[in-house]
C-alpha cells in the first residue's frame, strides 16, 4: 500500500506547562502520527523541553508509556525556536498532551499518514528509517538531507519565526500543515512531505519563504519513513529515554536484545553491531571536571 496523507491538527499555548492537541483529522488505527513541537525563545543546548510519559502521567500524555517515541530534537544556536518531533502509530484516543519541564510558549502541528511499515502497529517496529536535524538562520530555512530509499516517505519539518507568507512548500514537496503560535514573528511549525523516487541522500530541502528577520534562529528536521511491505530492517535508530534523573551506580548494566518485528519474540543468530548510550551530567558547568568518589579526612601535621 502506498503512502497517503490522512489529515492534520494543531494547537498553541503561551507561557504554559503543557499543550493539548487533537489527533490528526481522519486518523485510523494503524496510521502513523508525526507531531512537531516548536518552542519559542529557547536557548542553545536547552532541549529537550517535553517530559516523556514513562508511566507517571495519565494515558493522554505522550511518551514511551503510551506508544510515543521522540524522533528528533534540536535547540537553536542562540535564543530562537527549538524543535521536538514525536511519532506514534495510532491505536486509540482522540487527543494527545505533552507535558513541559518548565513554562514555554509553543505551537504544535501534527500530520497523519497511512502506508507506513508497522507490522505490530508500533513506532518501534522500525518504520523510521532515518532522522536528521539542523540549526538554521534567516531566510529560506533548509531542512537537512536524509538518506531515503525509493518509495520512502520523506517528511521535511521546520520550527522558526516566519513572515506572514509562512514557510511555503519546498520544490517537489507538499506542505500539509503550517501554523504560527500567534501570527507572523512567533514560533511557527510546518510539516511537508514527498515520496522518494530514488535511493540516496535527499540533499537540503529548502522552505522558500523569508524568516521574520535575517538573524532569526530556528531549527529543522527531516524524516524518512519506510513503506509497508519493506524488507524487515536489520538496523534502525531507537531513542529510548531512561527515567529522569536516573543515577547510574557502580555495576549498572544495559541489556540489548534483537526481536522480530513480526512477532515481537527474541531472534537468535543476530549480531548487534553498535549500541550507543548518551548521558548528561547533572553537575553545574563549573563542577563537571571534579572527581567524585569516597573521600576521607586525613589528620595533618601536629594534629
Amino acid at each position: 500500500m502506498a503512502f497517503a496523507y490522512v489529515g492534520s491538527a494543531n494547537a498553541a499555548v503561551s507561557g504554559a506547562t503543557e499543550i493539548h492537541c487533537n489527533r490528526p483529522a481522519g486518523i485510523a488505527t494503524g496510521n502513523l502520527i508525526v507531531a512537531v513541537y516548536a518552542f519559542e525563545g529557547v536557548g542553545a543546548v536547552s532541549g529537550p523541553w517535553i517530559t516523556p510519559n514513562t508511566g507517571s502521567l495519565s494515558s493522554n500524555y505522550i511518551g514511551p508509556a503510551t506508544g510515543w517515541e521522540q524522533l528528533a530534537m534540536e535547540s537553536p544556536s542562540g535564543s530562537g525556536v527549538g524543535v521536538e518531533v514525536w511519532g506514534a502509530v495510532h491505536t486509540s484516543g482522540t487527543i494527545q498532551w505533552a507535558a513541559f519541564n518548565a513554562s514555554y510558549s509553543a505551537v504544535t502541528v501534527t500530520a497523519g499518514y497511512s502506508g507506513e511499515y508497522a507490522p505490530n502497529n508500533s513506532i518501534l517496529d522500525g518504520c523510521v528509517r532515518g532522522a536528521t536535524v539542523a540549526q538554521v538562520t534567516g531566510n529560506a530555512p533548509p531542512a537537512p538531507s536524509v538518506f531515503s530509499v525509493t518509495n520512502d516517505l520523506v517528511i521535511a519539518i521546520g520550527a522558526d519565526e516566519m513572515t506572514a507568507a509562512t514557510f511555503g512548500s519546498p520544490t517537489g514537496y507538499t506542505s500539509r500543515v503550517d501554523v504560527a503560535r500567534s501570527g507572523a514573528g512567533t514560533a511557527e511549525a510546518v510539516i511537508a512531505d514527498a515520496v522518494s523516487s530514488v535511493t540516496g541522500d535527499t540533499g537540503l530541502i529548502t522552505f522558500p519563504n523569508n524568516a521574520a528577520s535575517g538573524g532569526t534562529l530556528g531549527t529543522t528536521a527531516t524524516l524518512s519513513i519506510r513503506p509497508t511491505g519493506s524488507t524487515t530492517p536489520n538496523a534502525f535508530y531507537l531513542t529510548a529515554p531512561l527515567p529522569e534523573d536516573l543515577l547510574l551506580a557502580s555495576g549498572y548494566s544495559l541489556q540489548v536484545a534483537a526481536v522480530s518485528p513480526a512477532t515481537g519474540q527474541p531472534v537468535s543468530g543476530v549480531n548487534i553491531d553498535t549500541t550507543v548510550l548518551t548521558a548528561t551530567t547533572l553537575l553545574p558547568p563549573d563542577a563537571q571536571n571534579l572527581e567524585v568518589g569516597q573521600w576521607f579526612l586525613v589528620p595533618g601535621p601536629g594534629a
